[in-house]
């Protein structure tokens, strides 16, 4: 899927949202009904999913285009607090009716919505309110930068100890007492104390990875 090359009609839901005017990029084109987001180097306004800008900060109320001329000569008025209707992704990334209401969603471009991340490939839109009848997406939009501002990915740990994740943190068994050779002292450890030591260490690698997709399902992180 791709951004939006038309203006799209405003799907609202319930009660009107808040405003805010936001100066337009300078090379970047804004049409009625997609979501917007701002660069992080210069708060300027672009289509959601443009590359080094911060999560969706709510929907343009109309166009603008500003491809020909300097940052924030022309604004727009953005509307967030409201719950807007977008088109669902397809395959994987489909939100569906097992997707939990509150769930973070995302923008998979300008106007569809992903039920992931993708390993932090979409950028944070909202949080899900269900599925109206003809499949389109209801998303809570916010203040995107009021909610969350994405962390970098840290990225996930690759576990080479050999060590079983059991949820776990083993106690570590200490050598026998006086044991009569070094080659005894190194069995011991090798047979009690080392596969302790390599399963806390995976148990760690898995507790962190699994935090690490909670902060990206929840839009704290890219």
């Amino acid at each position: 899927m791709a951004n939006s090359t038309e203006n799209l009609d405003l799907l609202p839901v319930g009660k009107e949202g808040r405003h805010i005017h936001v100066g337009v990029d300078g090379a970047s084109h804004i049409r009625r009904g997609i979501m917007v987001t701002q660069l992080t180097a210069t708060g300027m306004l672009v289509p959601a999913t443009t590359a080094a800008a911060g999560p969706v900060i709510g929907v343009a109320t109309h166009e603008q285009d500003n491809t020909a001329g300097a940052d924030g000569d022309l604004e727009v008025k953005v509307e967030y607090d409201r719950i807007f209707r977008f088109s669902n992704a397809t395959a994987g990334d489909a939100c569906s009716a097992a997707t939990p209401l509150g769930a973070a969603v995302y923008a998979k471009d300008d106007h569809t919505i992903a039920d992931n991340s993708n390993a932090g490939a979409y950028t944070f839109a909202g949080f899900f309110r269900g599925l109206d009848p003809d499949g389109t997406v209801k998303v809570y939009i916010p203040l995107g930068s009021q909610v969350t501002n994405q962390a970098a990915d840290i990225g996930a740990l690759t576990d080479n100890t050999g060590g079983a994740a059991n949820d776990t943190l083993e106690a570590v068994p200490s050598p026998a007492d006086a044991p009569g050779t070094a080659d005894i002292l190194r069995d011991d450890l090798v047979a009690n104390a080392f596969p302790a030591i390599r399963n806390n260490f995976a148990d760690l690698a898995d507790a962190i990875n699994d935090m690490r997709a909670a902060l990206q399902a929840a839009g704290l992180m890219s």
